[in-house]
């Protein structure tokens, strides 16, 4: 959860507005209220922090978590399935794409589940991307009604996977051109304000440069996955799940699973900010949880005492995660940490992880620190069929490989909680509501009129936010390569 409120968009693109999202810095607000964030520059102009395209004001809680993605399950012996229209009859590739015939889905794809047909009540429609688009149509009731695993005795995990992939990277280029083309239009409306307009593009350009490279390197990956320069069988898919599951799964240790998680996305992602400092050098995270407070009744006083009233330490409670980037609060945050260090040595629970993670903390692990994050208590404890943590997205995954959520809350976390560089090129929250409306405007509107008003909503109608998707590919992509 961030400390920034996000801002209703002006969809009139007057020059003012396009200034403040180009400097959005207000926006970042501490608990006790409103604060200077630490601020870097590049060629002596403040950094743009991300800038919130969502439109909500977010609200804290909700209990709502609708699964409106789905992927086809094989059926019997049956693991492909026809896309067809709404009188039944197959659909078939148009004549200037690079596949022929009849359009056939496999089994595992991800699709985007409406309503049943008016007219064939066992016919489903379904928006999914396949073969580099975004496809409208309907299919068979039976590829939703099996209980078993998507992947279970299911030969198409490659092709799934690559699908999956090249749909997380289109997401992510349309939403950054989304952005170029907004500025781009007006730099033709408002000739007036070319110049700020050109700049505005640049520093875009600039501060997102880390990422655009990531991103162009995973497209080149995905192709030799296609070409087969880097080999890929179901298997190994297979074995890098079961690699992760072990990894990051809930049998472990939160000490361990946290340092599992940020090893995994500063592994995948590290980049650096304008002073050169790695993003992994500068944030701290904190692997205690109320479980582990209320463990130990000196403990547990310390809690209420300490922690529940102040805002700065407060952050354990909720459904996903919070961090800081506030001077203050992060030294109020490590000083807490060396008195509770001191207050553990004489409790007869030194040999828990969390407090030998204590026990080995030193005052010189925090010169660099410019971001904290904790994560919330029901944030250790999501499962596969979780769709969100709070307004956290969860299924960002590909073919058979699924991320532990803790990874997934942990990379929402780290993109909004620093300001010293764009980890990302915006805001990564997306909630049930985001979905809701998504999936309203696509059944009233259709696909390509919601996509051209904001492509923000293909990730919201799918669930998935492209963003942490592409880090979280990054990952697997490493593990992938690996195994050559």
């Amino acid at each position: 959860m961030t400390q920034q409120e996000q801002q209703n968009q002006d969809q009139t693109q007057s020059p003012e507005i396009v200034q403040k999202k180009a400097n959005p810095n207000s926006q970042y607000k501490s608990k006790q209220g409103a604060k200077e964030p630490i601020q870097a520059k590049w060629n002596g102009k403040p950094l743009a922090p991300i800038q919130a395209r969502r439109g909500q004001v977010i609200q804290r809680k909700t209990t709502d978590n609708p699964q409106y993605t789905t992927r086809l399950v094989p059926h019997g012996q049956t693991t492909q399935f026809a896309l067809k229209n709404a009188d039944g009859t197959v659909q078939q590739f148009d004549k200037n794409e690079n596949h022929q015939g009849n359009i056939v889905l496999p089994a595992g794809i991800k699709v985007a589940k409406l309503e049943a047909s008016s007219s064939d009540p066992t016919l489903i429609k379904v928006i999914v991307w396949y073969q580099g688009q975004h496809r409208e149509g309907y299919v068979d009731r039976v590829a939703f009604d099996s209980t078993k695993s998507a992947f279970e005795n299911n030969p198409h995990a490659v092709e799934v996977f690559i699908q999956d992939a090249e749909h997380a990277i289109a997401r992510a280029r349309s939403r950054m051109q989304f952005t170029l083309k907004d500025i781009e239009g007006n730099i033709k409306k408002y000739p007036q304000f070319a110049d700020t307009y050109q700049k505005q593009k640049q520093t875009f350009l600039e501060n997102n440069a880390q990422f655009i490279t990531l991103v162009a390197g995973l497209t080149r990956d995905i192709e030799a996955c296609k070409s087969g320069k880097i080999q890929l069988t179901p298997e190994m898919l297979k074995t890098l799940d079961q690699e992760h599951v072990q990894s990051m799964g809930k049998g472990q240790n939160k000490v361990e699973r946290l340092q599992n998680a940020e090893e995994a996305v500063h592994g995948a992602y590290n980049p650096k900010a304008p002073d050169k400092k790695a993003h992994a050098d500068t944030t701290f995270l904190i692997p205690l949880s109320k479980e582990w407070f209320y463990s130990h009744p000196q403990l547990q006083m310390r809690y209420e005492s300490k922690w529940a009233s102040h805002g700065a330490l407060n952050r354990l409670g909720g459904g996903s995660g919070e961090g800081t980037s506030l001077k203050d609060e992060i030294q109020h945050i490590l000083a807490e940490l060396m008195e509770l260090r001191s207050l553990v040595a004489g409790l007869p629970i030194m040999e828990s992880p969390e407090a030998q993670w204590l026990a080995n903390l030193q005052s010189s692990h925090f010169s660099s620190v410019r971001r904290v994050i904790f994560m919330h208590e029901k944030a250790w404890n999501y499962g596969a069929n979780d769709q969100y943590a709070e307004y956290v997205a969860l299924d960002e995954s590909f073919g058979p490989l699924r991320p532990d959520p803790l990874m997934t809350i942990l990379i929402h976390e780290m993109n909004v909680n620093t300001d010293d560089l764009a980890f990302t090129p915006s805001d990564t929250h997306l909630s049930p509501g985001d979905t809701k409306s998504a999936r309203e405007e696509v059944n009233t509107s259709g696909l390509d009129k919601m996509k051209a008003s904001n492509p923000d909503k293909v990730d919201n109608l799918f669930q998935s936010e492209s963003y942490v998707s592409v880090i979280t590919l990054a990952h697997f992509m490493n593990k992938i390569k690996q195994k050559q």
